[in-house]
């Protein structure tokens, strides 16, 4: 009965032999909590930075009947569009350009990052699978943005296009066809050839919205 603690209140307790336990157990669990508040926070974030302006692919995004898989659509998107936005405005730099790229490929080690939709992507990329490529390509097209104007011929056009729309379409279609597998969803093609298959209607169209505008 000397050993029996379980009856003393815990600040007692803390203090007998062994008492860590209870307090890693405990500090563990608010841990946990901690993250799913912020992982949810940052998901919160993200589908808001998504539905500005309400753009065509949120709008088919909400009509996804999976809400783990429209939550993937906003962080992807999100990581997408913000950087995008930043270089329009013409806040970004090359030197921060090249760090939130490192940020993209240390959110596929599952590293939050401080972005608003950082923790939200991290998350995502833990549950459905895809590549980095998309991320790299479309860094070198925003480059190009910092860097260049217009076009010398069209074959740099087609080669800026890679990153600014064949990026994010492959993006799109590789959500479209991850399969759950238990809690994780896997694509049902290779991502080069979902890419391949999209890139053709993808460049058409950034074509038609270019002398749209």
């Amino acid at each position: 009965r000397d050993h029996d603690q379980s009856d003393r209140p815990l600040a007692a307790r803390s203090r007998a032999p062994g008492s860590g336990l209870v307090f890693a157990a405990k500090d563990s669990a608010l841990t946990a909590a901690h993250s799913s508040a912020v992982v949810a926070e940052s998901f919160k974030r993200a589908e808001e930075m998504s539905r500005q302006n309400l753009p065509h692919l949120y709008r088919v995004a909400r009509l996804f009947p999976d809400r783990t898989r429209f939550e993937a659509f906003c962080a992807l998107y999100a990581s997408m569009r913000w950087i995008d936005d930043e270089v329009d405005e013409g806040r970004m730099t090359t030197a921060n350009l090249d760090r939130w790229d490192k940020a993209i490929t240390s959110s596929f080690a599952g590293e939050g990052g401080t972005a608003p939709y950082g923790p939200a992507l991290a998350d995502t990329l833990a549950r459905f699978e895809f590549s980095p490529e998309p991320w790299h390509n479309l860094r070198g097209a925003l480059r190009y943005d910092l860097e260049s104007d217009g076009f010398p011929s069209y074959e740099d056009f087609v080669r800026y296009a890679e990153g600014a729309t064949v990026a994010p379409a492959a993006i799109f279609a590789t959500l479209l066809l991850q399969c759950p597998h238990g809690d994780e969803y896997r694509p049902a093609l290779p991502y080069a050839e979902i890419r391949d298959a999209v890139r053709p209607a993808a460049i058409s169209c950034y074509e038609t919205h270019i002398l749209r505008d």
